[in-house]
């Protein structure tokens, strides 16, 4: 097992021995083999113990025997107990995605503040068949057909050649005790349930499904970097500022994948792809729980989802600036020069009631646009503007008392701009985008 583990780390570019590795340590068979492995191979490692509480008394004795195993094998360690059942009701997800959300900040933590190049897991061959299986099942496209990477970033799995049977007979070999997680054998948990009922029947069929599915992800990872190469270039085509081309790219055979490509990268699975290419062509809208994507005068457009309107506000003295937007203020004598200066924005200081308030729209928002007679409402400002829902979302206001002075960046109130008889002028700018 150990010259396999050296040739694969090696094929693999895995890491050298000089590197500073942290090993995601629960304490089972599969973390112990690894764990083993590397100090017989000379690497210098650490330990990261996530206890994640959800076992009650036998998460506890985990973690007391994790810190015990790693004193006898002189090895540092780091541990932290988390609330994974608030954590997950908070965010609205299952208590796996929850558990892999809170251990994975947590080492990547850990990794910043102890400089730390690696970070090994002990995925094996086995979780290579049931991540492959699992994603098929869920419709996750070819990308989730490419299976589990040796190396992705500062992420590495030095296990994946071995299959679980042999890590156990390593363990047994060489008198390696662990720890047996009794939740592996919950079938409520998905994986949990693949493991148990359907691989068991898989492999009747396929006494070698592993090798089988190993050669299916080797060609499929192949043939996933033509797919992609193709699909970047046809969504590089069709893309813009205001979003995703969606009526030209219903023009093209392969314009469909290529949508499902770019919603991919925002979570959305095809079928949700599916909905917003045979939609109406303007107003069709697909959600998840982080991104809403929506058509919007032929664009496809994707944003952040919020349940409610962000409701940030920032107040503009007289002479100041509001750091997180770039935008500042000065008072100054009305002067030929100064009317001439590029990239201002000018306004009667009279007119002015300050602190101004900068603030997202709100729905009955009205303004006096400049170079228009009478109010107009903000909605039907947007409107005209051919603004998508995110844009509006995102547009801020500046306003004196209850008045809007001016659609940042859209248009001015008529109201408050100068004329002959001003005497002081507010001279407003914004830091260019970079």
């Amino acid at each position: 097992m150990i010259s396999r583990f050296s040739k694969y780390i090696s094929q693999n570019l895995l890491f050298g021995p000089d590197d500073n590795l942290l090993v995601a340590f629960s304490g089972g068979a599969d973390s112990v083999c690894l764990l083993h492995l590397l100090l017989k191979s000379g690497y210098k490692v650490s330990l990261a113990h996530a206890n994640f509480g959800l076992r009650g008394t036998e998460s506890q004795l985990d973690e007391s025997w994790v810190i015990q195993t790693a004193q006898q094998w002189d090895v540092p360690l780091f541990t932290k107990q988390f609330n994974t059942q608030s954590f997950a009701k908070r965010e609205k997800i299952g208590i796996e995605e929850a558990a892999r959300n809170l251990r994975y900040e947590w080492f990547s933590e850990l990794m910043q503040q102890h400089g730390f190049n690696y970070l090994l897991t002990a995925h094996h061959a086995d979780d290579q068949t049931e991540t492959y299986l699992l994603n098929l099942i869920k419709g996750r496209g070819v990308s989730g057909q490419t299976g589990i990477l040796p190396k992705r970033n500062y992420l590495v799995r030095p296990l994946l050649f071995a299959k679980k049977s042999e890590i156990l007979a390593y363990c047994e070999s060489n008198r390696l005790t662990y720890r047996n997680d009794s939740s592996n054998l919950d079938e409520a948990f998905q994986r949990n349930f693949l493991r148990l009922k359907v691989i068991p029947l898989l492999k009747e069929l396929n006494p070698a499904l592993n090798e089988a599915i190993q050669k299916e992800i080797d060609y499929r990872r192949r043939a996933a970097l033509i797919y992609e190469k193709h699909l970047q270039s046809l969504s590089a085509n069709y893309s813009g500022k205001a979003g995703l081309e969606l009526s030209a790219l219903k023009e093209d055979p392969d314009g469909l994948m290529a949508l499902f490509r770019y919603l991919e990268n925002y979570q959305f699975t095809f079928n949700q792809a599916k909905d917003l290419w045979y939609g109406k062509e303007n107003g069709r809208k697909i959600e998840n729980t982080s991104y809403v994507a929506l058509v919007h005068q032929g664009k496809v457009v994707v944003g952040n989802r919020t349940d409610e309107k962000p409701q940030e506000v920032y107040w503009l003295e007289n002479g100041g600036k509001i750091e997180p937007l770039g935008l500042s203020c000065e008072e100054v004598p009305v002067s030929e020069e100064t009317i001439k200066e590029l990239g201002a924005i000018f306004l009667d200081c009279q007119k002015l009631q300050f602190p101004l308030k900068l603030r997202h729209w709100q729905k009955g928002d009205y303004f006096f646009p400049s170079g228009m007679k009478g109010k107009k409402k903000l909605s039907d400002f947007f409107i005209d503007q051919k603004m998508s829902k995110f844009e509006k979302d995102n547009t801020w206001l500046l306003c004196s008392g209850d008045d809007i002075v001016w659609v940042v960046g859209k248009r001015l109130d008529g109201r408050f701009l100068p004329n002959s008889t001003s005497k002081h002028l507010l001279v407003l700018k914004l830091d260019p985008i970079s």
